[in-house]
């Protein structure tokens, strides 16, 4: 997931009345679509807004406000100007040469007697990122037998999981998936790729906000994952909602399990203690192990 950042400049704009009225925007589209972005960075949060307030042709924020009030179709393309898709196959190559080797390996073995290994990649964008550790989830089961996983995959807008759950693919955008890979669970068709049905058959998608008034979505086979990947999502929170969110994510992440946050990201001092980086991985990867003190 990414926010978007195209938008006019705030200068010039009067900072409480600002702040009032960005505050009652995202209240409507909170109401609209459940989804509370008034804990998101101000900035960032703003930016959208203003791109919309622009594109409808809006001469200030609180006409934009009372149009969205009216404007059923107005909510949903500003909840896609702030959430759109930014993703891609294999994205960070050390990152997922390390899930690759290390890290999906040695929570499959963990798995061996449960023999089922869950995942949970939150905040999907276009896909690109599910089907990637599906494809090492499916070849670390497979190598080892006995065992086999099942992957929630989850984001915000259902304009993302619409596109995610197709699988569907401009052949450019597979550059990165491994040659082996790419021939056991990519379907070439001309310019397309297609995920292949054996892998589709242990991935689910569904709408749901980390922070909303659910902790996993009613999806979910059970509320207790192995494996989290919550790349990119945590820059777009304030540091209060990035600790409420990795609270969350702890609660749900069995220890030993291994959660993986975006390079740029960093635990919360306070949760600093119920991680440690994975073993055998560069802790700047940003692979971390549950642990239990």
């Amino acid at each position: 997931m990414t926010v978007n950042a195209r938008a006019p400049s705030l200068a010039g704009a009067g900072l409480r009345t600002w702040v009032e009225e960005i505050a009652g925007i995202l209240a409507i589209l909170a109401e609209r679509r459940g989804t509370d972005f008034r804990d998101y960075r101000r900035e960032t949060c703003a930016r959208g807004v203003l791109w919309r307030l622009e594109a409808t042709g809006s001469a200030t924020l609180a006409e934009y406000r009372l149009r969205l009030a009216n404007d059923a179709r107005e909510v949903d393309c500003l909840l896609n100007a702030l959430v759109i898709p930014c993703s891609g196959f294999f994205r960070d190559p050390a990152v997922y040469a390390a899930l690759a080797q290390v890290v999906v390996p040695a929570l499959v073995e963990a798995a061996r007697d449960a023999g089922v290994v869950r995942a949970w990649s939150a905040g999907i964008a276009s896909g690109e990122e599910p089907w990637s550790l599906a494809m090492l989830l499916s070849t670390a089961c497979h190598q080892r037998g006995g065992v086999v996983f099942d992957l929630l995959a989850t984001d915000v807008s259902q304009r993302s999981i619409d596109l995610a759950r197709v699988g569907e693919y401009a052949a450019t955008a597979v550059a990165d998936v491994p040659d082996a890979l790419r021939a056991r669970f990519l379907l070439t068709s001309g310019d397309q790729v297609r995920i292949a049905d054996a892998l589709r058959a242990h991935v689910r998608f569904a709408r749901h906000d980390v922070m909303g008034p659910t902790l996993a979505p009613p999806e979910a086979v059970v509320a207790s994952f192995r494996l989290i990947s919550f790349r990119n999502v945590l820059i777009y929170f304030d540091r209060r909602l990035q600790q409420k969110a990795l609270e969350r994510m702890m609660s749900v992440l069995e220890p030993g399990g291994a959660l993986v946050l975006g390079l740029v990201e960093t635990l919360p001092p306070r949760l600093d203690r119920m991680f440690e980086p994975f073993p055998g991985v560069d802790p700047a990867l940003h692979i971390y192990r549950r642990v239990d003190r």
